[in-house]
This record gives C-alpha cells, sequence and structure tokens, in this order.
C-alpha cells in the first residue's frame, strides 16, 4: 500500500506542516471512545455527526478503538468509522520517529548505535574502519528531548562534525561520514526533510539559420535556470516516486516572481515525473525558474508542493 501526499517545501523563510492531532494532547474527560462509538448507531443523524466530530478529535490515540470497532454490527457504524480511520492511519505513518539523547563523553559510535536502538535505523560512519584499526578516541557531549528523527540527526551530524552520505547505492543502510561541511537551505515537515542542493543555468545561442524575411523574429536563443531539491525521507518510508514540484512562491532579493509562465517554451521541467531507479531514502528533484532580474543575485524564498509516493507498507 502506497501513500501519495504533497510535501510542502519552503526554503529560508517559514514551513508549511502537515496538522494532525497531538498525541500530548490532554485527554477528554467525556465520553470514552467506545461510547461515541456505540452514538455512531444512533437513530439521531445530529447524534451521529457528533459523534463522528469527535472521534476525528481525538486524533491518533482514538485508533486501536476504532480498529477493533470495524467489526462492530451496525452497518452505519462500520461506514463512518471505514472513513474515519484512513486519515488516521495516515497521521500514525507520516509521524516521525522522536528521539531523545542524553549522552556524556561517548565516541560517535555509541551515539549512532543509541539512535539506531530506538528507530531501528542502521546507520553506520564511512569508512567503516578507521585507519590501522585505531578507532575514534574523540568523544561528544549531546543532550536533547524527544527531536524529530532528521532533526536529532543533524544536531549529532553538527555535534561530531559528520555529514549525511548522498545517494549510496547497494543497501537500505545510512551512511555518514566526517567533512568539514554544513548544509545551509533545509526545512523539515514530519518524516521529510527538504534540502536545496544548488542551482544549474544554462543559454544557448543559435544563429546557424535566420529568416530571409527582415519582418520575421528570429528564435536566435533561449535560457533555463533550475533549483535542484533533495527530499530526504525516514527509512522506515522508502520513496517510490516524486512527482512534478509546484512552485507556489518563488521570490528574488528585489521582490521579483521566478515563476515561469505556462507558455514559456523553455519551461522544458514542467511536465517531468521523476522516478527512481531504486526505492531509498534520497530522491533528487529539480523546479524550473526564471531570472527575471538579471541584476539580482540571491532566491530570497522558494515555496511549493513536491508530490511523493512512499512505500508504507508491503503484504503477500
Amino acid at each position: 500500500m502506497s501513500y501519495a501526499r504533497s510535501l510542502a517545501a519552503l526554503l529560508g523563510i517559514a514551513l508549511v506542516g502537515y496538522a494532525w492531532a497531538d498525541a500530548s494532547a490532554k485527554k477528554p474527560t467525556g465520553p470514552t471512545v467506545e461510547q461515541f462509538i456505540e452514538q455512531l448507531a444512533s437513530k439521531d443523524f445530529q447524534v451521529r455527526e457528533q459523534a463522528s466530530k469527535a472521534l476525528s478529535a481525538l486524533g491518533k490515540e482514538s485508533l486501536p478503538a476504532l480498529q477493533k470497532g470495524r467489526s462492530h454490527p451496525d452497518p452505519e457504524v462500520r461506514r463512518r468509522l471505514d472513513e474515519l480511520i484512513p486519515p488516521l492511519e495516515r497521521a500514525v505513518t507520516l509521524s516521525p520517529k522522536r528521539i531523545t539523547l542524553h549522552m556524556t563523553n561517548k565516541p560517535v559510535h555509541d551515539i549512532l548505535n543509541e539512535l539506531g536502538k530506538q528507530t531501528g535505523y542502521k546507520i553506520l560512519t564511512w569508512p567503516e574502519a578507521q585507519p590501522n584499526g585505531v578507532k575514534d578516541k574523540v568523544v561528544y557531549t549531546i543532550h536533547f528531548d524527544k527531536l524529530p528523527f532528521w532533526q536529532a540527526l543533524d544536531k549529532v551530524c553538527e555535534a561530531t562534525g559528520m555529514t549525511l552520505q548522498q545517494g549510496y547505492w547497494g543497501d537500505d543502510a545510512m551512511r555518514v561520514y566526517r567533512q568539514e561541511a554544513y548544509v545551509p537551505f533545509g526545512c523539515y515537515n514530519g518524516p521529510f526533510k527538504i534540502t536545496a542542493t544548488g542551482f544549474n543555468y544554462g543559454r544557448n545561442n543559435n544563429f546557424g539559420q535566420l529568416p530571409k524575411n527582415p519582418g520575421q523574429q528570429p528564435q536566435q536563443g533561449n535560457e533555463y535556470l533550475n533549483v535542484s531539491l533533495q527530499i530526504t525521507t525516514e527509512p522506515r518510508l522508502p520513496i517510490l516516486k516524486t512527482g512534478q514540484v509546484k512552485l507556489s512562491v518563488a521570490e528574488d532579493d528585489e521582490g521579483h516572481s521566478m515563476i515561469p509562465k505556462n507558455d514559456n517554451p523553455n519551461n522544458n521541467m514542467s511536465n517531468r515525473v521523476y522516478y527512481g531507479w531504486w526505492r531509498g531514502y534520497i530522491q533528487q528533484v529539480q523546479a524550473p525558474l526564471v531570472w527575471s532580474s538579471k541584476s539580482s543575485r540571491t532566491v530570497k524564498m522558494l515555496k511549493g508542493l513536491i508530490p511523493v509516493t512512499l512505500l508504507a507498507d508491503q503484504k503477500p
């Protein structure tokens, strides 16, 4: 079973998140989940409607009871539960794993092992062995509570001088390695991390053939500008496919819009869909831009949607 999800990518300014009921919210003092489920069988339409809204508001914590209620003898109860359960299942699936680390004077291997224990993810250092078989003797102290996975890993990498290796082929393990570098432009959303990785600019001038009629305007040249983005998801939700990036805001440092017009013949990226060669937790995509003002030097803000198809569950 795969879920297609539009992911909001906001770089540099803000992040529009996917909202679902917080598990830490105070539990209601009114009817129980089971009582609300029984109200779904009421002869009064308003009672059924209020019970549906109440169950939806309870959020992910009510999911086990709702799934159990699918065997209810009343067909109206089963119908309404079939409407309520899928959004809550998606919310559970798309909830990031949360990490708590309190480690004092520990080597990086111990810290990564603890991350692996809490998540079930295989996180390795690359290369696996130090030169001459000597292990890293440097120790680190890290403390944080209930951080989403990607924020937790980034904090560990920042503290230890490690960087996530991109595009490793061969297995489902994550690998980090030492590098004097950092990733400046990124944002988080649930189990996802989106990073802006660069621009691709080109310009063509063609003068091999020119029209004989002076009134005709020759199509002598064109240019293109694309921004490259990297989507990273938690390994438990491998990416199967990414769709067309849809920018809603692209603004340079002078306030000009950088979104291409739909009739732009040079917008050769607009209809592409990106398929990965294999399912994995890293995928590269691009979005077309226009360089509206040649005096501008900075993209101030990008905001848009990246449709992502994930492998959420697999059964015989």
